[in-house]
């Protein structure tokens, strides 16, 4: 259902086996600009950020440190392999499309863990911002953005009503 939650993805490419020496995430996605990006799915309960007491911040927990390491490494392994990549796609699912910069998604923990804490969430958002190909996007963030785009199109749809 990824393609539900995250609008800008026309196609899934789930565990990929196309004979490329090089290990592929859980999910690719083909962007609307056929464009290819990778998507890694941690589990809700995963914790965002820990505390670091002396210095008064916080920081990416070591589960989430793992999955922007691991993400770092599939992004690099994509952009080297970009070209046979591109040619194995295209020939075995006749999918043609453009890797260039490819983009890594970390679905993972909600952001219950500091919503009565802006400290935390501010550190969350300079965190995220300080990644420079991924972004780390809780699981109740993906539910707000569905619900956001349902409310967009409900609103067409009603004013379409009117006119």
């Amino acid at each position: 259902y990824i393609l539900l939650f995250q609008d800008g993805y026309i196609q899934r490419l789930e565990k990929i086996n196309i004979g490329v020496d090089i290990r592929f995430p859980d999910f690719c996605v083909i962007t609307t600009d056929d464009y290819l990006d990778v998507i890694e799915i941690k589990i809700p309960s995963t914790r965002l950020l820990l505390q670091d007491k002396s210095h008064k911040n916080y920081y990416w927990s070591t589960e989430i440190s793992k999955a922007i390491s691991q993400t770092e490494k599939y992004l690099d392994s994509i952009t080297k392999n970009a070209d046979q990549i591109r040619r194995v796609l295209a020939d075995k699912l006749g999918i043609n499309l453009r890797i260039i910069k490819p983009r890594g998604i970390i679905i993972a923990g909600t952001t219950s863990e500091f919503e009565k804490n802006k400290e935390k969430a501010d550190d969350f958002r300079l965190l995220n911002e300080g990644l420079k190909n991924i972004t780390v996007i809780p699981y109740d963030e993906m539910s707000r953005r569905v619900r956001n785009t349902i409310h967009v199109i409900r609103d067409l749809k009603n004013a379409k009503k009117k006119k």
